[in-house]
C-alpha cells in the first residue's frame, strides 16, 4: 500500500475487489431477506433486551455457526459481534452470519 492509501500490490488488488463484492452480494442477499441489522449512520443498533430473538448466547450462537463457544467469544472481541448485557455475553446473530464458516481463521 503506499502512502496515498492505494495498493499497489495487483494481485492483493484483485483479492480485496474480489473481497469486497461477496461482501456487497452478502449484504444484498441480507436484504432481501429483512435480516440487516438495523442501522443509524451506518451504525449497527443493538436491542435494548438481551432476550431480544436476534440476540444468543455463546454457547447458542456456537452451535448455530458450527464452532465453540470459545470461537464465538474471540469473534465477539475481534469482529465486535457480541455486547455484555449486565454480565451476560450477548452475540448478534445479523452480525453472526457473515463471519460463518471462518473457524479456520
Amino acid at each position: 500500500m503506499n502512502s496515498s492509501g492505494l495498493i499497489t500490490d495487483q494481485r492483493l488488488a484483485v483479492l480485496v475487489a474480489r473481497v469486497e463484492s461477496d461482501l456487497a452480494d452478502l449484504y444484498a442477499y441480507l436484504a432481501e431477506a429483512g435480516r440487516l441489522p438495523p442501522r443509524v449512520d451506518g451504525i449497527y443498533l443493538w436491542p435494548d433486551l438481551p432476550s431480544h430473538p436476534d440476540l444468543a448466547s455463546p454457547a447458542d450462537a456456537a452451535r448455530e455457526a458450527g464452532v465453540t463457544p470459545q470461537t464465538i467469544r474471540r469473534w465477539a472481541k475481534q469482529h465486535g459481534i457480541g455486547r455484555m448485557y449486565g454480565k451476560r455475553l450477548r452475540i448478534s446473530r445479523v452480525m453472526l452470519t457473515p463471519l460463518i464458516g471462518l473457524a479456520g481463521n
